[in-house]
């Protein structure tokens, strides 16, 4: 509906500058999802860099490449990843196990972190391929120095898993329900 009602720059513009405003009064991270469009968009480009460059936060940002997409123009997206990462922002690829995951992806596009999609997380108290899957992408991330990610941990018996494949962090509602503000979110998961 934003797209259609050409609301979406001006959206994701504010969305981009609320977060940075909350992230400069707080001592953590936040992440901010991007699509393939808004990555290739000159215009939010532009607004990024001056957001970035006026609270002075690109430490403190990790942006989640949204992996469902495909990308046809991998060295625009590089470009745009190297200039991030030239503000200190960190670079996630969302969802990772579905759409276009791949490999090759992740070494072309300097990922910090992968987060694993759901869908296997979910899956892992009772599909053995799923865990296979998701060992093999862990396996695969540590050699490459990525930290991994596990979304939608929903219990203990899914939380143990996580940590005994050796996932670095995991989000989910086992810790929380989404909360209306990161003054009040918890503490991430961390273990390694």
């Amino acid at each position: 509906m934003a797209k259609r009602s050409k609301q979406y720059r001006s959206i994701t513009k504010a969305m981009i500058r609320s977060a940075f405003e909350t992230v400069s009064t707080l001592n953590e991270a936040i992440s901010i999802n991007l699509s393939i469009d808004d990555m290739l968009d000159p215009i939010l480009q532009e607004y990024l860099e001056e957001m970035l460059e006026h609270y002075g936060v690109g430490d403190k940002v990790i942006l989640e490449l949204l992996e469902s997409e495909g990308i046809e123009n991998f060295e625009a997206v590089e470009a745009f990843i190297t200039k991030m990462k030239g503000y200190g922002c960190r670079i996630a690829i969302d969802d990772f196990g579905t759409g276009y995951s791949n490999f090759g992806y992740l070494m072309r596009l300097r990922a910090d972190f992968i987060k694993i999609d759901g869908s296997m997380i979910r899956q892992l108290e009772h599909d053995r391929n799923a865990r296979i899957i998701v060992e093999t992408i862990v396996g695969f991330a540590k050699r490459m120095g990525i930290e991994t990610v596990a979304e939608f941990v929903e219990n203990d018996s899914i939380f143990a898993i996580v940590r005994e494949i050796g996932i670095d962090y995991a989000q989910g509602y086992h810790f929380s329900p989404p909360v209306a503000s990161p003054l009040r979110t918890p503490e991430p998961s961390f273990f390694g």
